[in-house]
């Protein structure tokens, strides 16, 4: 399988992973096109590739997938946008929310999501399958843990909009194994995270102490693990 992923800036933690378990999937080939934020919308569909609009985002896209300028949609058998939205981050019970605006929420989150946009930019020119999984939970700050809620409904329901939205896009949620609550990332994934390259060989550069967000390879090694071997038994990780 030849798998493309387009992602944010979260997709240093996929990159560094799969280079720890690459060994154990001989089968699969990654390539990853990755921008800070959502700079990977700064893209315009030129027959069958994805081709940046900038400089700045071609320069991204060289260093992360290893000098490609450009995505040739044709080449891939699967897609996988990774982490370009954030997660819900709920400090209070789901169920101080009528049921009517926690659907309303969640069908924004996906309808008007930057994956939604990327996709149906795929979908002009592809019909293989589109994967779709949003950044880390935060890591605790403070003692401040965020309400658990009804994580799991809102998976099941990211999952029916996706599958609605568009033909053969499915949601990955992020592997339980990393979360400490329903809501938070296990904080040692934090440790030693990295900023994406912005030039060739460059030493990589820590984010801030303050980060709460970024996964460091750790977490980026079970993550693709856990969605590589959920496709080989043809399900996504629960």
């Amino acid at each position: 399988m030849r798998l493309c992923i387009i992602g944010s800036s979260h997709c240093a933690a996929l990159g560094d992973g799969w280079e720890e378990v690459k060994g154990r999937y001989p089968g699969t080939e990654i390539h990853i096109f990755a921008a800070p934020r959502q700079q990977v919308l700064e893209t315009r569909l030129t027959g069958s590739e994805l081709v940046p609009e900038t400089e700045k985002l071609r320069n991204f896209f060289q260093l992360s997938s290893g000098g490609r300028e450009t995505i040739n949609v044709q080449q891939y058998d699967r897609f996988l946008l990774y982490a370009l939205q954030k997660q819900a981050e709920i400090f209070q019970d789901d169920a101080s929310y009528s049921e009517a605006v926690m659907q309303a929420s969640r069908s924004a989150r996906v309808l008007e999501s930057p994956e939604m946009v990327l996709a149906r930019r795929l979908r002009e020119c592809t019909s293989a399958p589109i994967d779709v999984a949003l950044s880390p939970y935060r890591r605790p700050v403070g003692g401040r843990v965020p309400a658990e809620g009804s994580v799991a409904e809102e998976n099941a329901a990211f999952a029916r909009l996706w599958a609605e939205a568009v033909p053969g896009a499915r949601f990955v949620p992020q592997p339980p194994e990393t979360v400490l609550t329903g809501r938070a990332t296990i904080p040692d994934y934090g440790s030693g995270t990295r900023r994406l390259s912005t030039r060739e060989g460059q030493k990589p550069i820590p984010h801030k102490s303050h980060d709460d967000v970024h996964a460091n390879a750790e977490y980026g090694a079970i993550w693709i693990s856990r969605y590589l071997e959920g496709l080989q038994h043809e399900e996504l990780p629960a």
